[in-house]
């Protein structure tokens, strides 16, 4: 991801996948790259996220988030997510 401010997550629990899934929108497209490795995108105000699902693991996914202003990824901060980056 080639933004200039963002965030990841690695080995997302799917249970904490739902509280990301409040703050964004879900984007109604078939995962891409399915069945191999499926990707799905999520949308925001002023953000992009792409999931996909750990490759050892059945129930977690890796997050990563991209933003034009770092002030897009502010609203995430109060999710207290174990973020590995994150810029906003």
């Amino acid at each position: 991801m080639t933004a200039p401010y963002k965030a990841f997550l690695r080995d997302l629990p799917e249970q904490l996948l739902s509280k990301l899934e409040i703050c964004l929108h879900r984007v109604p497209l078939r995962p891409f790259l399915a069945p191999i490795g499926p990707t799905n995108f999520l949308v925001g105000p002023g953000l992009v996220a792409h999931i996909s699902p750990e490759l050892n693991s059945s129930n977690e996914s890796h997050v990563w988030i991209g933003a034009l202003h770092r002030s897009a990824l502010r609203s995430l901060s109060r999710l207290q997510l174990p973020w590995r980056r994150f810029d906003g």
